[in-house]
């Protein structure tokens, strides 16, 4: 690898890890640069942060399972109930809001709707306020796959 690609992989490196708290492995980031290097059709083509902004891209697109590179504390996956502290960037695989019926949330993603159905405790009106929303998320960082909660809202997910 010429040296001037090698510092823009750790120049890109160093970016995805103070920006976004993104780790990554050093093959594959090395990989995806030379790829768009190669694609760009030369190595000064682009920018430091053109380069940036198109592996995060590339990142965002990818299955953490291919990348196998954990970022989670060992053995979080067998703890029954523990609080991280920190950034940890992980794949949510899915999410439900527990925090509603399952039926409801069942019919308005199939977009059926029954009149019998708008006889429930969901459409009475309540005697207090109903409960923020409470996602549980399937997540995984690649390696180790494990059930998360919500439990303050985070606005980037959406249920709907």
């Amino acid at each position: 690898m010429p040296l001037e690609t090698h510092s823009r992989v750790h120049a890109t490196q160093a970016w995805l890890l103070s920006t976004r708290h993104v780790q990554v492995p050093f093959a594959w980031l090395q990989a995806c640069v030379e790829w768009l290097q190669e694609e760009a059709g030369g190595a000064n083509r682009l920018s430091q942060q053109q380069i940036n902004q198109q592996v995060l891209d590339q990142w965002l697109l990818t299955d953490l399972r291919d990348l196998d590179h954990p970022v989670l504390p060992e053995g979080l996956a067998q703890a029954q109930k523990t609080e991280l502290r920190g950034f940890f960037c992980v794949q949510v695989d899915s999410l439900l809001d527990i925090s509603q019926p399952a039926y409801g949330q069942l019919q308005k993603w199939r977009g059926t709707d029954c009149s019998n159905d708008e006889v429930s405790a969901v459409t009475q009106r309540p005697w207090e306020a109903k409960p923020n929303r409470m996602l549980l998320l399937q997540v995984t960082d690649g390696v180790q796959s494990l059930e998360a909660m919500e439990y303050q809202s985070i606005p980037a997910l959406s249920s709907a």
